[in-house]
Formats: C-alpha cells, sequence, structure tokens
C-alpha cells in the first residue's frame, strides 16, 4: 500500500495507465479526459521543466493555470520532483472587487451618517456636525479617504465609497468619457 500521492499515482499507473484519473470540462462545454498513464507522462514533463529551472526537492511551485487537464498534470508534476505544488487563482474578473461589490450587493454593509435634529437637541453642534458630513460624503475629500483605506498596507481597499455625492461624480465622469 502506497504512504504518498506520488506512490499511490504510481501504483494505479503501473495497474491501470488507461483508468479515468480526471475529466476537466471546460466553459464551452467540451471535455478533456486524463488518464493515470497520460497524468504520470505530462506531469514527468512538468517535473523536468521545474528541476531545469532550477527548483530543488522541497521547494514551493506556485502553480497558475485555469481549471484544466494541465493544472492536474502540473501539480503533479510538482509532486513526482519532490516539490511542493501550490496553487492560485488565476486572475480574473471575479477577483476585481468592483465586479463582487456590484454582485454581491446585498452583502456589503452600509454606514450612514445620522446628523441629530438641532430641533430636538439644540445644545449640539450642528455646524460643525454639517462640516463633517458634507467632508466625508464628499467624492474628492472623505469618501476619497474610504476608498484608498488599506490599499497600501493590503493591496486593496477595505472599504467601499458610497455616498449620494460620490455615486453623482461617478456618473458625471462616465457621462463625460
Amino acid at each position: 500500500m502506497a504512504d504518498t500521492l506520488r506512490e499511490a499515482i504510481l501504483e494505479h499507473h503501473a495497474r491501470h495507465p488507461d483508468r479515468l484519473y480526471v475529466r476537466c470540462v471546460a466553459p464551452d462545454g467540451s471535455d478533456e479526459r486524463i488518464s493515470y498513464g497520460t497524468l504520470t507522462g505530462r506531469g514527468s514533463q512538468f517535473a523536468a521543466v521545474y528541476t531545469s529551472l532550477g527548483s530543488n526537492p522541497g521547494a514551493i511551485v506556485i502553480i497558475i493555470l485555469p481549471h484544466c487537464a494541465d493544472l492536474y498534470c502540473a501539480f503533479f508534476g510538482a509532486v513526482l520532483g519532490g516539490q511542493i505544488p501550490s496553487i492560485l487563482a488565476v486572475p480574473s474578473f471575479k477577483l476585481n472587487a468592483e465586479h463582487w461589490q456590484h454582485e454581491l450587493e446585498a452583502l456589503l454593509n452600509r454606514i450612514s451618517l445620522i446628523p441629530v435634529n438641532p430641533k430636538k437637541f439644540p445644545r449640539i453642534n450642528s455646524a460643525d456636525t454639517a462640516t463633517f458630513v458634507a467632508w466625508l460624503t464628499a467624492p474628492d475629500k472623505g469618501q476619497r479617504l474610504v476608498a484608498e483605506f488599506g490599499r497600501e498596507k493590503y493591496g486593496a481597499s477595505l472599504f467601499f465609497p458610497d455616498s449620494r455625492e460620490w455615486h453623482a461624480s461617478r456618473s458625471n465622469e462616465k457621462g463625460s468619457r
């Protein structure tokens, strides 16, 4: 009995090289079937490439491929070569924050500013409150700060501007293009 993934796949290949390992279906409906024989053959090619590029056993091999037969072969190639395969997502529009912001609108945590009514609470500082609200909702001031928050440290904004003024400025920008 095999102790590792590498040994298990090689044993299956030795006994049943033509047996199906995986079937990959593309978005257009086409498919590619990978047998254990194909997996070990193409995996060996990937292993040779990793080695030729200086990747030693124990090294991490980052694999960025769409979900397809090559992904499985590249993964197994790293296993064959003794490397540690690490699969990262292929950059796509689905990873674009603006895409999922609009697609998952219901999941957004909206924060609203509701100034206190000065007629009910005459001792509040309504002038400074109005100044703060105007600053925070302004597209070039507070909303810009909201949009940029976290970008430098995390590589992406943690929050999204959402004031009426910000949306109006975006509509005006799109209309002037």
